[in-house]
């Protein structure tokens, strides 16, 4: 139970610092990153997947965790990271 309590607080905070980052940043976008190994339907499926900072992922879901456990987080992306060999 606290383990998906502090998933959740990271992630509304990183989720809250991405929307207030769009001023200077308006081309970023965030990622859903699932967790390593054991990984349910649900959090693979949107492994990978993008949301503007002020939308959401498909589903209707703004950020992890989906269920307790859940060790999926939401990290920033932007377009020039990729050829920068930024993951």
């Amino acid at each position: 139970v606290e383990r998906t309590g502090l998933m959740s607080i990271f992630n509304a905070a990183a989720d809250a610092s991405y929307r207030e980052a769009l001023d200077e940043l308006p081309d970023l976008s965030v990622e859903w990153m699932a967790a390593g190994g054991r990984v349910c339907p649900r959090c693979a499926a949107l492994h990978g997947k993008r949301k503007h900072p002020r939308g959401t992922f498909p589903g209707n879901v703004i950020a992890p965790p989906l269920h307790a456990r859940c060790r999926c987080r939401i990290v920033p992306w932007r377009p020039g990271w990729a050829s920068l060999g930024v993951a």
